[in-house]
């Protein structure tokens, strides 16, 4: 059985004795420290994303106003989120081109 369910002896053992069918994990919950300054982000990203390329501002001086208002990690997790965003941002427009355009619908990400 323990190689089977890829457990321990043991923990097979103590399953069977107690008669518990499914194993019980409390739900595990950790924040990231940008969840705070989602909203405020993604909001900067959309006005600099409407900007001309020349008009926009980079990735540094939107960090540089998240710290003003009191984001303490780095900048990388700054440019992780905008990547994310941008992706989802990329996948919507294709998506919404794939339904007015059938022949385009192999090019999906």
């Amino acid at each position: 059985m323990a190689r089977r369910l890829g457990t321990s002896r043991n923990t097979v053992r103590r399953y069977l004795r107690s008669e518990t069918i499914e194993q019980a994990y409390s739900e595990r919950r950790s924040g990231r420290a940008i969840d705070k300054y989602a909203f405020q982000l993604t909001a900067l990203l959309k006005t600099e994303a409407a900007k001309s390329r020349k008009q926009r501002r980079t990735l540094k001086q939107i960090y540089e106003d998240l710290k003003e208002l009191g984001f303490e990690e780095s900048h990388d997790r700054v440019a992780a989120f905008a990547r994310v965003w941008r992706r989802g941002k990329l996948r919507g427009a294709i998506l919404r081109a794939n339904e007015h355009c059938p022949q385009a619908r192999g090019n999906q990400l």
